[in-house]
């Protein structure tokens, strides 16, 4: 935050933010080519006889893809939303954007500065994650 001297808090758009969403998408992506290489190796390698249990597998992986396509879908069209709304949540990109922290919306980056340093970036964001856990709990001061 070398840039702000005190960091604003601003209101972000409702629901989890585009980086929030992204990093569901990341672990999303990474259950949904385990399932499918899982399903390949029972198929191909250990060449399991289709049963029951091949199915629920199958079924559960094209799951995970359909998840996997909405995160995506929906990550994307909150970018765009952000974006309109003259800011972004992820930590590169968009340098004529506002930036602001994904969990509570504190300014991080005012447009056209230089981006925070990734270990900046993450530090900051692991804090207001825990403020942002322990306000939805009811244990933050508001």
């Amino acid at each position: 935050m070398e840039h702000m001297t005190k960091p604003r808090r601003k209101n972000l758009l409702t629901g989890p933010s585009a980086y929030v969403l992204n990093r569901a998408q990341m672990m999303i992506s990474i259950i949904f080519v385990a399932m499918c290489v899982l399903l390949i190796f029972m198929l191909y390698v250990v060449r399991l006889p289709v049963s029951v249990f091949t199915y629920i597998i199958f079924i559960a992986t094209m799951g995970m893809g359909v998840a996997l396509a909405l995160v995506w879908t929906w990550r994307d069209l909150k970018e765009g939303a952000e974006s309109r709304a003259g800011y972004t949540t992820f930590p590169i990109g968009h340098k004529d954007l506002e930036q602001r922290d994904p969990y509570m919306g504190y300014t991080l980056r005012l447009p056209g500065h230089e981006h925070l340093e990734a270990e900046s970036f993450r530090s900051t964001i692991k804090r207001t994650a825990m403020q942002s856990r322990s306000r939805s709990s009811g244990d933050g001061a508001a």
